[in-house]
């Protein structure tokens, strides 16, 4: 799927954190259905990563830190829905 990334500059957490829940609020009731809805018939979902820099942090790590986090959120996603995203090779 598609990845965005937003960064805020001198925002705090909290600030970040309620625009997190209103994207939750619009896209999905829960962590859970992390957003399911449909658009032009077709289903999607959000997974959202956020972290604070860190001092003296490069953004190349904050960046693997936030999509670390994304990623994780995903795979709950996935194991409370029994989707297995796992592709078999032959």
């Amino acid at each position: 799927g598609d990845e965005f990334c937003a960064i805020y500059i001198d925002t705090p957490t909290e600030q970040v954190k309620a625009e997190i829940a209103n994207l939750r609020r619009v896209f999905g009731n829960s962590k859970a259905d992390a957003g399911i809805r449909n658009i032009a018939d077709r289903p999607f979902s959000i997974s959202i990563g956020y972290v604070t820099a860190l001092r003296g942090e490069d953004i190349s790590e904050t960046a693997v830190r936030a999509d670390t986090m994304m990623m994780e959120e995903k795979r709950k996603y996935y194991q409370i829905n029994g989707i297995d995203r796992r592709r078999v090779s032959r």
